[in-house]
């Protein structure tokens, strides 16, 4: 007897790992419903200058629903408090991250709120995602990097050889194309809501960002 599908929904952020953990959400046992937008007060995604409507666009490509929780901070309380009527509309029983680790203290307090914790890339180690992220096809602009010459250009293999000597943290890219985008995110002005998503990351690439500048 096949078993039933249980409901969830990917916090995303856009970047290199939430397109291989929605790849790798991309299974049988799973009802991959939507995706989850962590957002600032100002509508920017958490941590970044990212625009909703960008991750707006993403969605649109990838023909999933998008939804936005502002957050006051960043932990399980946060999350759980901006997230509450979201999570009770989607009747959701998964919530999956795009973390290399699991989060215990997270998991606990999930749990006592009748909520599992999905960690689709805990098998993964940085460099195998990295490597696997263009081999699939993907493709994706960086927005933010100490290496000044690297803002605005295209995630390669050079990039991420020099990434991978310098951390993890290196550098955050805006993934506009891969295997499960229904059409390019265009970064010139074309009909449709994916038009927005041109002019406002060329704006975010135009600010850089002030902590390396």
């Amino acid at each position: 007897m096949q078993k039933e599908k249980k409901a969830a929904a990917l916090i995303w952020k856009g970047d290199i790992f939430d397109a291989l953990a929605y790849f790798e959400l991309k299974s049988p046992r799973i009802d991959l419903q939507c995706l989850i937008v962590p957002v600032d007060e100002e509508g920017n995604l958490w941590g970044s200058r990212v625009p909703f409507p960008l991750l707006e666009a993403q969605a649109e490509s990838l023909e999933i629903s998008v939804r936005k929780c502002v957050l006051s901070q960043w932990s399980w309380e946060g999350l759980s408090l901006g997230c509450r009527d979201l999570l009770k509309d989607q009747s959701l029983e998964l919530l999956a991250f795009s973390d290399f680790q699991r989060d215990p203290d997270w998991e606990k307090l999930a749990k006592a709120e009748g909520l599992s914790l999905l960690w689709p890339m805990q098998s993964w180690t940085i460099e195998l995602a990295r490597n696997a992220f263009l081999s699939m096809g993907h493709e994706a602009l960086i927005y933010e990097s100490k290496v000044p010459e690297f803002l605005g250009t295209a995630v390669n293999r050079a990039v991420l050889e020099r990434a991978m000597q310098e951390g993890e943290l290196f550098f955050k890219a805006f993934v506009y194309n891969g295997p499960f985008f229904q059409r390019k995110i265009a970064l010139g002005c074309q009909e449709g809501q994916a038009a927005e998503a041109g002019p406002l990351l060329l704006q975010l690439l135009d600010k850089k960002s002030e902590r390396y500048h």
